[in-house]
């Protein structure tokens, strides 16, 4: 079994841990706060090989390309926009698309709202507004703390564990659910412009992490904040996705080239691989939607 395949998902379940309780006192005050804790489970990633549009699950060996690889594919599948399903059922374009999405599929739901949820201004909003004429969803406007920074974001409500875990994280709460992606991009805007939270920190605060208790105090303040200028009713309730004990440096793809590898974790985005004398952490944006898994087969040879 060897072969280049393009990687469309890891394949992950995020489940209920346990209710812990941090105790944080600093400048600005503190308390004891409870965070419901959530682990997240590595279980494959999920390759397609073009001209197919099947999926399927792999944990075997693989290596990266080199420089030279990494050609992107069209973003879309026929997987609903606005309910759970399972993905090795999906269907994915089998087409190359260097700007996301092939020409049949660029005016597609799933296009429209990548515009809308990833793009910025005007033409986020308009996308938003069209998304909404065609399919109106539920939408989670949430708060989350990385290395002392607040982020606030956006996802369908029923992803909201899922969207966490793809992010680095110390803790996180929401502060809104709205049905209309126009009207929780909005709150979003707002949020940022408000100074609330920003809606992309910075890669050296993503990258660091601090104390859940002075994530939760961190939190506490900007939701209380978002409900006094937002007019929103924050619940107090706040979570996070455990870390893994250790979590490896990371590393860019190319530099793995030629090693043999096999993934073995996820937290935060990064795909965690070991190999032989190889132990990091790769962002996974860098591998999805792209021929990047040269599959080396079961054997450990």
């Amino acid at each position: 079994m060897q072969g280049v395949s393009v990687l469309r998902l890891v394949r992950k379940s995020v489940e209920y841990r346990s209710r812990a309780s941090y105790e944080y006192r600093g400048l600005a005050g503190g308390g004891e706060y409870l965070v419901d804790e959530y682990t997240v489970s590595f279980r494959g990633l999920l390759l397609q090989d073009p001209p197919s549009a099947d999926v399927y699950l792999y944990n075997g060996f693989f290596t990266l390309p080199g420089r030279g690889g990494y050609e992107a594919y069209c973003r879309w599948h026929n997987g609903p926009l606005a309910e759970k399903d399972n993905p090795e059922e999906r269907l994915y374009c089998p087409e190359l698309a260097p700007q996301g999405y092939c020409r049949r599929h660029r005016r597609s739901l799933r296009a429209l709202y990548d515009e809308c949820i990833s793009r910025s201004g005007a033409k986020s909003l308009e996308a938003c507004r069209a998304l909404d004429e065609r399919v109106k969803l539920e939408y989670t406007v949430y708060l989350a703390v990385a290395g002392g920074s607040v982020k606030v974001g956006v996802t369908r409500s029923w992803r909201f564990l899922d969207r966490l875990a793809e992010q680095p994280h110390d803790a996180a709460t929401l502060i809104a659910v709205v049905e209309g992606a126009y009207r929780a991009r909005l709150l979003e805007l707002e949020a940022s412009k408000r100074g609330i939270a920003s809606e992309r920190p910075s890669r050296k605060a993503r990258a660091r992490r601090i104390h859940p208790g002075a994530a939760a105090a961190l939190l506490e303040a900007a939701a209380e904040k978002a409900s006094r200028v937002l007019g929103l009713d924050w619940d107090g309730q706040i979570v996070r996705i455990r870390p893994p004990d250790e979590l490896p440096p990371e590393a860019a793809p190319a530099r793995l080239h030629g090693s043999k590898l096999r993934a073995v974790g996820y937290w935060g985005g990064f795909l965690i691989v070991k190999g032989d004398r190889v132990y990091a952490a790769i962002h996974s944006r860098e591998l999805m939607h792209r021929a990047s898994i040269i599959k080396l087969g079961y054997e450990d040879a």
